[in-house]
């Protein structure tokens, strides 16, 4: 509960350091990653978007891409429209999405790139969960 403040706190101050500029688009999306306290969504329909909001989901995932590049690793995430989420952004105080879920938000823009907000879990994703050592046929 300690951490879930403190973390709130850093959001608050990044929110207040970058300032934000809210759309009017409300949108779609599926949970793709999530990296500690936040994450990205892919977005359902990127080219139904204004020019200036591609324009930018471009530029702060060829950033993206080029830092990862940079460091030596590989990653395709950002070779698609993805935005960024906060876990504290979620409606209702609900919990954090997992991988796969779909989602309804709408997106802001900093200087950071764009992101979503008031995000709300529409559908759960369907989770096979398969005992340990199920292909070796041990139940």
């Amino acid at each position: 509960e300690q951490a879930t403040g403190e973390q709130a706190a850093k959001h608050a101050l990044y929110v207040s350091e970058n300032p934000r500029e809210m759309t009017d688009v409300e949108t779609t999306g599926r949970f793709k990653r999530r990296v500690g306290t936040h994450g990205w969504i892919l977005l359902d329909w990127p080219h139904e978007l204004s020019p200036e909001l591609k324009t930018k989901i471009d530029e702060m995932c060829s950033r993206n891409a080029a830092t990862i590049k940079e460091k030596g690793g590989r990653d395709r995430l950002f070779s698609s429209h993805v935005v960024f989420l906060h876990n504290s952004e979620m409606q209702k105080n609900a919990a954090p999405p997992n991988e796969g879920d779909e989602l309804r938000f709408k997106l802001y823009t900093d200087n950071q790139g764009v992101g979503a907000t008031e995000i709300e879990i529409t559908e759960q994703a369907k989770r096979q969960r398969w005992p340990r050592f199920a292909h070796r046929g041990r139940w």
